[in-house]
């Protein structure tokens, strides 16, 4: 069955896993904190999350919520979810309670599952989002009782509480229930919405970017089909893979889901600890490797480094993605590892439609995936441009793998999804160079045009930064911009102009009121005050392109 899946794929996401098992039940699908859970476990559980999820009145099409940082309860919601035919909604475990109040009203949620950790913030809206059912686990529910019990004495696994609350249902409760039958989910898998993970915005509000099914595994599957390519060593269904990039994130739901499909041992990780992550890597032997520059960067500068360099040295391949791969960390991987760094290139409306090839790793956006095409188009009209050496221009999408839609959002929609020629272009808002390298087209990313700030590889949207610093009555004026950080990425910065009858308006003071309404990545890290904004003298938009000028020239002085 599985192999059919993959040659198809026209199936439900839950059913390349079921295959798997069928398979290699007995083999380890999920390592966390040393427990082992199989493929046949695997199935079993989520199963029963989808005939809990049935008995408490989620019906095909409904929408439920995963709002967990990295652990297997957070797959296990992801695929029984999917089992019964409803749709899956990702958010960051970070996110506020106002944020999370959003998404759950945009979806019509009513039931979620969340950890002891932040069921505060669900608790605190579940009567205006419209709750019906929160499901709470602990950290280390999947853990065995000897390490629950040694983990919460040594303080290494965060703990909340489980409140007394009519709508409230324990995770245990849930998954050891008994499983039903439950009948395929009905529809095509072209048009269902398999899962929605939430970018950010350039309206104020984050998106949805909802993918079907169908839209999903062709992604994985383009991506699989890449790999046999140009990853000649690679044992497909043998490697071990670091689950260390967030499951709410594109890659992470891309590279995890990857390897189950291909029966192979994922490791997971619920809290970003550096040396929790590399001990793992030179402990389990671990061959594939991903995350974002950031990542990188924290490892090249561990103290401890040196300690784990023979494992990180085993990996096979390491892969970036989530942002641009600044030059100095793609150099020094190389020069103290020595690996080469794989950059990818993509976004959570169109997967990874470029990937860096081994042996010929670059700064580049790499080769093109198998099943996409990738075109140069002018930022201001849907035509295309000629791609010769030097052309600058936006990045286009085409193929079965791009996004359906934004929630709720089809002006947004029609703004990046564009005909041309009778074919469906995905604008990615990326403006990229043309560079011709011994006869080779090669692609390099240059800007972005929509205000998105790529920090430590969360899409922040600017204007919702700006949205929540004008909850301050002092504020007239205000503009987010992203500034270069040297770890890699962006850092949030906001320039703010004052009412002229404020008095005594600090950056404390505008901190205090972002906090209320931001996650902490969302948090500017800078905030400068002025008399006045760079305006066009035409529309009087703000000029954020000159504030961000300005910034690299202060760069440029201080270097």
């Amino acid at each position: 069955m599985g192999n059919q899946v993959w040659e198809n794929s026209e199936n439900f996401i839950h059913e390349i896993v079921e295959g798997v098992a069928l398979k290699k039940s007995d083999k380890p699908a999920i390592i966390y904190m040393g427990k082992c859970i199989t493929y046949k476990q695997f199935v079993d559980k989520f199963h029963r999350f989808a005939s809990s999820l049935a008995r408490l009145g989620v019906k095909e099409d409904d929408r439920v919520g995963i709002y967990l940082p990295n652990t297997p309860q957070a797959l296990i919601a992801f695929y029984g979810i999917s089992k019964l035919g409803a749709g899956i909604v990702l958010k960051s475990p970070i996110l506020t309670a106002a944020e999370v109040e959003f998404i759950l009203k945009e979806n019509k949620i009513k039931t979620v599952i969340c950890s002891d950790v932040n069921v505060g913030n669900i608790i605190r809206i579940e009567e205006s989002a419209g709750l019906e059912n929160i499901i709470v686990t602990r950290l280390d529910d999947e853990v065995n009782w000897i390490k629950r019990l040694i983990g919460k004495g040594f303080g290494r696994v965060p703990s909340g509480y489980l409140p007394k609350h009519p709508k409230v249902l324990s995770y245990h409760e849930i998954v050891k229930s008994k499983p039903t039958k439950l009948v395929r989910p009905s529809g095509d898998p072209r048009e269902k919405i398999a899962y929605i993970v939430y970018t950010g915005g350039t309206t104020g509000t984050p998106k949805g970017v909802a993918h079907t099914h169908f839209t999903y595994l062709s992604g994985v599957k383009y991506h699989r089909q890449f790999l046999r390519l140009h990853f000649k060593d690679i044992r497909e269904g043998e490697e071990r893979w670091c689950g260390y990039q967030p499951f709410y994130h594109l890659a992470g739901v891309i590279f995890l889901n990857l390897s189950l499909f291909r029966g192979e041992t994922v490791y997971v990780f619920p809290n970003p600890d550096i040396d929790a992550v590399l001990t793992e890597v030179r402990r389990r032997k671990m061959t594939l490797l991903a995350g974002a520059p950031t990542f990188y960067t924290m490892v090249l500068g561990n103290e401890r480094l040196d300690q784990y360099l023979d494992g990180l040295r085993k990996v096979k391949y390491v892969f970036s993605g989530a942002d641009a791969l600044p030059p100095d960390v793609f150099e020094r991987w190389k020069e103290v590892v020595g690996q080469e760094i794989l950059q990818t290139w993509g976004a959570s409306e169109s997967y990874i439609p470029m990937h860096n090839i081994p042996g010929e790793a670059d700064l580049s956006l790499g080769a093109v995936v198998p099943g996409y095409e990738v075109a140069l188009l002018d930022p201001e009209e849907d035509k295309f441009l000629e791609e010769k050496d030097g052309a600058i221009g936006e990045a286009a999408v085409k193929g079965p793998a791009i996004f359906k839609e934004y929630v709720n959002k089809p002006e947004e929609t029609k703004e990046v999804l564009v005909t041309i020629n009778g074919e469906v272009w995905y604008r990615t808002g990326d403006i990229v160079r043309v560079k011709d390298e011994n006869g080779k087209r090669k692609l390099y990313f240059e800007d972005r045009i929509r205000d998105i700030i790529k920090y430590k590889g969360y899409n922040v949207g600017a204007s919702e930064v700006e949205q929540a610093i004008y909850g301050h009555p002092a504020v007239k004026e205000a503009a987010v911009i992203g500034i270069p950080d040297k770890s890699g990425g962006e850092i949030v910065k906001a320039v703010v102009v004052l009412h002229d009858d404020a008095k005594n308006v600090t950056m404390h003071d505008l901190m205090e009121v972002c906090r209320q309404r931001l996650a902490p990545v969302k948090m500017p890290k800078h905030i400068e005050f002025r008399d006045a904004l760079p305006k066009s003298p035409h529309t009087g938009k703000i000029l954020k392109r000159e504030l961000r000028e300005e910034e690299l020239l202060k760069r440029k002085h201080k270097a």
